[in-house]
Protein backbone atom coordinates (compact mmCIF):
# COMPACT_ATOMS: atom_id res chain seq x y z
CA UNK A 1 0.00 0.00 0.00
CA UNK A 2 2.93 2.08 0.00
CA UNK A 3 1.80 5.78 0.01
CA UNK A 4 -1.77 4.43 -0.86
CA UNK A 5 -4.94 5.50 1.57
CA UNK A 6 -7.42 3.75 2.34
CA UNK A 7 -11.00 3.77 3.17
CA UNK A 8 -13.15 1.56 5.18
CA UNK A 9 -16.98 2.06 5.37
CA UNK A 10 -18.84 0.05 7.73
CA UNK A 11 -19.68 -3.36 6.32
CA UNK A 12 -23.32 -4.21 5.06
CA UNK A 13 -24.49 -7.08 7.51
CA UNK A 14 -26.48 -9.90 5.92
CA UNK A 15 -26.64 -11.52 9.34
CA UNK A 16 -28.92 -11.09 12.51
CA UNK A 17 -25.61 -9.86 14.30
CA UNK A 18 -26.67 -6.28 15.81
CA UNK A 19 -24.18 -3.64 15.28
CA UNK A 20 -22.12 -6.58 13.67
CA UNK A 21 -20.90 -4.57 10.32
CA UNK A 22 -20.02 -1.60 12.33
CA UNK A 23 -17.99 -3.87 14.69
CA UNK A 24 -16.17 -6.23 12.04
CA UNK A 25 -15.35 -2.11 10.29
CA UNK A 26 -14.23 -0.58 12.99
CA UNK A 27 -11.56 -3.68 13.70
CA UNK A 28 -10.30 -3.47 9.95
CA UNK A 29 -10.18 0.34 10.70
CA UNK A 30 -7.46 -0.59 13.86
CA UNK A 31 -5.92 -3.36 11.91
CA UNK A 32 -5.14 -1.15 8.88
CA UNK A 33 -4.02 1.96 11.12
CA UNK A 34 -2.03 -0.26 12.78
CA UNK A 35 -0.22 -1.42 9.99
CA UNK A 36 0.25 1.22 7.56
CA UNK A 37 0.82 3.86 10.13
CA UNK A 38 -2.16 5.82 10.08
CA UNK A 39 -3.13 5.95 6.14
CA UNK A 40 -6.79 5.07 7.09
CA UNK A 41 -8.23 8.09 5.78
CA UNK A 42 -12.73 9.37 5.36
CA UNK A 43 -13.62 7.99 1.80
CA UNK A 44 -13.77 11.28 0.07
CA UNK A 45 -9.93 11.10 0.45
CA UNK A 46 -8.83 8.00 -0.15
CA UNK A 47 -6.90 6.19 -3.00
CA UNK A 48 -8.63 2.86 -2.16
CA UNK A 49 -11.79 1.38 -0.49
CA UNK A 50 -12.58 -1.38 1.38
CA UNK A 51 -15.85 -2.64 1.27
CA UNK A 52 -17.82 -6.07 2.33
CA UNK A 53 -20.53 -7.67 3.69
CA UNK A 54 -21.12 -9.88 6.96
CA UNK A 55 -22.66 -13.31 5.25
CA UNK A 56 -22.92 -15.22 7.82
CA UNK A 57 -23.05 -15.45 11.59
CA UNK A 58 -24.27 -18.40 13.45
CA UNK A 59 -23.77 -19.68 16.93
CA UNK A 60 -23.79 -23.26 18.29
CA UNK A 61 -23.65 -25.35 21.22
CA UNK A 62 -19.85 -26.64 20.82
CA UNK A 63 -19.36 -28.83 24.03
CA UNK A 64 -21.48 -30.67 27.02
CA UNK A 65 -21.54 -31.64 30.15
CA UNK A 66 -21.97 -35.40 31.24
CA UNK A 67 -25.73 -34.46 31.89
CA UNK A 68 -25.87 -32.45 28.32
CA UNK A 69 -25.55 -28.87 29.75
CA UNK A 70 -23.71 -26.88 27.14
CA UNK A 71 -20.27 -26.17 28.69
CA UNK A 72 -19.26 -23.76 25.35
CA UNK A 73 -20.41 -21.93 22.67
CA UNK A 74 -18.96 -21.97 18.62
CA UNK A 75 -19.48 -18.59 17.03
CA UNK A 76 -18.91 -18.51 13.26
CA UNK A 77 -18.69 -15.43 10.58
CA UNK A 78 -18.34 -15.35 7.03
CA UNK A 79 -17.43 -12.43 5.28
CA UNK A 80 -17.15 -11.15 1.78
CA UNK A 81 -14.47 -8.49 1.62
CA UNK A 82 -13.23 -6.15 -1.81
CA UNK A 83 -10.59 -3.88 -2.33
CA UNK A 84 -10.57 -1.19 -4.76
CA UNK A 85 -8.80 1.68 -6.57
CA UNK A 86 -11.30 4.54 -5.66
CA UNK A 87 -11.15 6.05 -9.28
CA UNK A 88 -10.64 3.45 -11.46
CA UNK A 89 -12.82 0.81 -9.55
CA UNK A 90 -10.35 -2.03 -10.40
CA UNK A 91 -10.55 -4.72 -8.00
CA UNK A 92 -7.17 -4.81 -6.05
CA UNK A 93 -8.36 -7.97 -4.01
CA UNK A 94 -11.78 -10.43 -3.45
CA UNK A 95 -11.90 -12.63 -1.21
CA UNK A 96 -14.56 -14.61 1.23
CA UNK A 97 -13.16 -15.71 4.81
CA UNK A 98 -14.29 -17.84 7.74
CA UNK A 99 -13.34 -17.65 11.42
CA UNK A 100 -14.84 -19.05 14.12
CA UNK A 101 -14.43 -19.07 18.20
CA UNK A 102 -15.51 -21.03 21.12
CA UNK A 103 -16.58 -19.53 24.39
CA UNK A 104 -17.66 -20.41 27.42
CA UNK A 105 -21.51 -21.27 28.66
CA UNK A 106 -22.81 -19.83 31.40
CA UNK A 107 -26.16 -20.05 33.27
CA UNK A 108 -25.85 -16.18 34.07
CA UNK A 109 -27.64 -14.02 30.69
CA UNK A 110 -25.58 -11.48 31.13
CA UNK A 111 -22.38 -13.06 31.27
CA UNK A 112 -23.45 -15.00 28.61
CA UNK A 113 -24.18 -12.25 26.67
CA UNK A 114 -20.62 -10.97 27.54
CA UNK A 115 -18.93 -13.76 26.87
CA UNK A 116 -20.23 -14.13 23.23
CA UNK A 117 -19.44 -10.30 22.74
CA UNK A 118 -16.01 -11.14 23.40
CA UNK A 119 -16.31 -13.82 20.83
CA UNK A 120 -17.12 -11.35 18.29
CA UNK A 121 -14.70 -9.14 18.73
CA UNK A 122 -12.10 -11.46 18.92
CA UNK A 123 -13.54 -13.48 15.43
CA UNK A 124 -13.26 -9.60 14.18
CA UNK A 125 -9.78 -8.70 15.06
CA UNK A 126 -9.09 -12.27 13.52
CA UNK A 127 -10.89 -11.36 10.02
CA UNK A 128 -9.33 -7.85 10.12
CA UNK A 129 -6.03 -9.50 10.20
CA UNK A 130 -7.12 -12.14 7.63
CA UNK A 131 -7.99 -9.14 5.52
CA UNK A 132 -5.09 -7.04 5.47
CA UNK A 133 -3.20 -9.91 5.09
CA UNK A 134 -4.53 -10.98 1.80
CA UNK A 135 -5.65 -7.73 0.68
CA UNK A 136 -1.45 -6.80 0.96
CA UNK A 137 -0.53 -9.63 -1.14
CA UNK A 138 -3.28 -8.69 -3.63
CA UNK A 139 -1.50 -5.00 -4.02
Amino acid sequence: FAGKTIAVPIFANKSYLVNGGAILSQSIVDEFAKRTGGRVVHEDYADLLLTGTILTYSTNMASFSAYDIAMEYKAEMTVEAVLREKVSHKVVWKGILFWSQVYPANKNIYIQHNNEDAAVQEICRKLAAQIYQNAREGF
